[in-house]
């Protein structure tokens, strides 16, 4: 698995977290059409001088109620996948469930709560603690 790792340019640690806002803003649709259920997608990203990019999402087709969603994760291997991002209709805090998510799968993950906007968006690390992110503009590559 550190080979893996290695190869995806995730065994580094990093410091900051930096979403694109064009994510941000997807982000915010995504729940806000899924609404009242939740929604969920895997974040792609690198680490660049210890800090973690998030840069655009991958989804796949998930089932989602008003109390949980989950997909079959059968993603590409070489796919840059950091962390997930999910919706939940109330708060953004942790269930339990996430919580046990979190610690075996990934490294960041992000939770948006309604009303769905820049506000109610928290990172938390593999731990379920809530790390501080900003928002920035990136160029993507066309």
């Amino acid at each position: 698995m550190n080979f893996l790792k290695k190869i995806l340019n995730l065994d580094k640690s990093f410091k900051e977290v930096i979403i694109n806002e064009e994510v941000i803003s997807t982000i915010i649709e995504f729940a806000k059409n899924a609404y009242p259920k939740e929604f969920i997608a895997f974040l792609q990203g690198t680490i660049k001088e210890e800090k973690l990019l998030i840069n655009s999402l991958t989804y796949q087709h998930f089932y989602a109620s008003e109390k949980s969603a989950f997909t079959q994760t059968t993603l590409p291997l070489i796919s840059n996948i950091v962390g997930t991002i999910h919706s939940h209709p109330l708060q953004s805090k942790p269930s339990k469930t996430d919580l046990k998510f979190f610690n075996k799968n990934y490294m960041i993950h992000i939770i948006i709560s309604y009303p769905f906007n820049i506000n109610t968006i928290k990172v938390y690390n593999k731990y379920g603690e809530e790390i501080r992110f900003r928002v920035k503009f990136i160029k993507t590559k066309n």
